[in-house]
This record gives structure tokens, C-alpha cells and sequence, in this order.
């Protein structure tokens, strides 16, 4: 079973569970049935949820990560606003808190074989199950049509990029605040992507650096964002993009609307209408793609 961010689809799944022989009417008992959960995502926690409340399940909950990472909270750990231990959450304390018929396992799930119903770990582990539910989720997709992309630049999807990007801004402005030839230095990030993810990191960003600079505790007004994208949350209300763009411009985020990026190379990107942009650092939100584990299964897919 794959499963959606959805709980409706959730409670059918565990209705078809419950409804394929679990209860035994002769011996008015129930048999035990063994599911697997591939990710401690946000679907795959909700399943765990769901199907925690019926004593007939046992869970394993497998993830290459003792954690779940709250990627809602991602920006705001970029930005500074929150420590990171408040953006992760212990899925083997969690786990443990839904009682002994749930187990966690950190291990990398690395193949499944659906015809005899095992999943196969990194470290050679085989878990045999009776369902399984694939919550693997969506990584940061580089399009391969955009030279240099992937290898200038970085995603924001998993807690180890975001706390990267967080220790990078944070090292940037130290040494602001110790050398008075950096603090005069221009500094630029480029955000590749204008979606919600691109518009909410670059008001945090430019929020961030904004308080420091009034404050007078670092010299940041030489550090600029720049967001580039065809538009700016496509597909969204006109109000609703309006109001955006106008805080984003009050709050000092340079727009770049209309083009796309072609090419990055030696911190500069190359946009289609025949401009350039240089940069320090450069973070895409431009595109996701299905998980790695996704991707090699043997199933129909759809274009993510």
C-alpha cells in the first residue's frame, strides 16, 4: 500500500485490514497481522496512529533516522527563530508510547520483495510482514536539464540540509560581527523557486537578517536574497500573490519573475531572458521527485 497524506484514505486502509481475517468468528479470537511502515513521514505516522488503536495490529516502523523531522518548522530553524531539537521528533520514544504492540527500527530500507512479502534492510535484515505501507515521502528533485544545478546548490526537504543551511547563515554572520572587512563585504543567497517553500524561506531569511541589522549587533545590510521563479506562488489566488510580493519587496527580497534558470556555474546562475545573477550561496525549492526507495519499485508510477 502506498499511502497518501490523507486521512480518509488512512481509515479505509485500516477498515481493509480489519476486514481480511483478522477476527477469527469460530474461535471469537483475533490473529495477529503484521504491518510495516517504511518512514516515520507525516502519512506514515498517521497510519501509525490509526492502526495502533486496534490490539489485532503489530507495527514495525522502519526509518534510516531515529527522528521525524517537522519540515513545517524547517524554515524557522534556518532562520533562527527555533533551536533545533524543536524540529525533531524521537520516533523511538514515540513509538514506545503507543505500547508493545509498535516497534521501531532504524535501518535503512534499501528493497522490497512484494511477492514474498519481506522488506529487505541495508545491514542484510529481512522483516516479513502481512501489509506494508510505503510513506517514504518526496526529496528536493534537481532537474537534470539545468546544468550545475545539483552540484551548486542545496534543498531544504530533510533536517540534515536544513541545520547545514542554518550553521552556514549563522558562520556568515559571525564573522560580520569580528571582522570589520567582511561586514562591508556583499553577500548574496539565491533562492531557485518561488513556490511556497522559495517565498517562506525567503521572508524568513530576509526577516532574519533584518532584526540583526536594526539592531545594530550585525552589519547585514549588505547581504541580499534574491527569489527567482516564472512567478511567485503559482497556481494561488491573485490576492493572495499580490499581498505576498508586497511583503516580500517590504521586507527587501529582490524579485526575479518571468524566467527560469538554464544554468548555474561558478556562483552565478544563468536565467533564460539572457540575465545573471551571482551568488554566495544558493538553496532550490524549484521541484520534489518521490524517494529514492520510490523510485525503485517495481510498480506503476506516476510522473513524481
Amino acid at each position: 500500500i502506498l499511502i497518501p497524506k490523507n486521512s480518509s484514505f488512512i481509515r479505509h486502509t485500516t477498515l481493509f485490514i480489519q476486514n481480511s481475517g483478522i477476527y477469527n468468528q469460530k474461535y471469537r479470537s483475533f490473529t495477529m497481522h503484521h504491518v510495516v511502515i517504511v518512514r516515520g513521514s507525516y502519512a506514515g505516522l498517521c497510519a501509525l496512529n490509526e492502526l495502533s488503536k486496534h490490539p489485532a495490529i503489530r507495527i514495525t516502523v522502519v526509518d534510516r533516522h531515529p527522528y521525524h523531522f517537522l519540515q513545517t518548522e524547517g524554515y524557522d530553524l534556518i532562520a533562527g527563530n527555533v533551536p533545533f531539537d524543536t524540529t525533531i521528533i524521537g520516533l523511538r520514544s514515540l513509538c514506545a508510547g503507543f505500547g508493545e504492540n509498535v516497534t521501531f527500527l532504524h535501518a535503512v530500507a534499501e528493497k522490497l520483495d512484494h511477492q514474498n512479502n519481506r522488506l529487505i534492510c541495508e545491514d542484510g535484515k529481512v522483516i516479513e510482514y502481512d501489509y506494508i505501507i510505503v510513506a517514504t515521502g518526496a526529496v528536493t528533485r534537481f532537474f537534470e536539464n539545468i546544468k550545475g544545478l545539483k552540484e551548486c546548490s542545496y534543498g531544504v526537504k530533510s533536517f540534515r540540509a536544513a541545520f547545514k543551511l542554518k550553521q552556514f547563515f549563522e558562520a556568515e554572520l559571525y564573522k560580520r560581527l569580528e571582522s570589520a572587512k567582511d561586514a562591508k563585504e556583499k553577500f548574496s543567497i539565491l533562492i531557485g523557486g518561488a513556490g511556497l517553500s522559495g517565498v517562506e524561506i525567503a521572508a524568513e531569511m530576509q526577516a532574519f537578517f533584518n532584526r540583526y541589522y536594526r539592531s545594530n549587533s550585525l552589519s547585514c545590510g549588505m547581504i541580499k536574497i534574491h527569489l527567482v521563479g516564472k512567478s511567485i506562488l503559482k497556481g494561488m489566488k491573485p490576492t493572495v500573490i499580490k499581498k505576498a510580493e508586497k511583503r516580500l519587496k517590504e521586507l527587501g527580497v529582490t524579485i526575479h519573475t518571468d524566467s527560469h534558470i538554464t544554468k548555474v556555474e561558478n556562483q552565478c546562475a544563468y536565467l533564460e531572458n539572457g540575465k545573471t545573477i551571482d551568488f554566495d550561496f544558493m538553496i532550490f525549492t524549484g521541484g520534489i521527485m518521490a524517494a529514492p526507495f520510490v523510485q525503485s519499485l517495481p510498480f506503476e508510477k506516476n510522473k513524481i
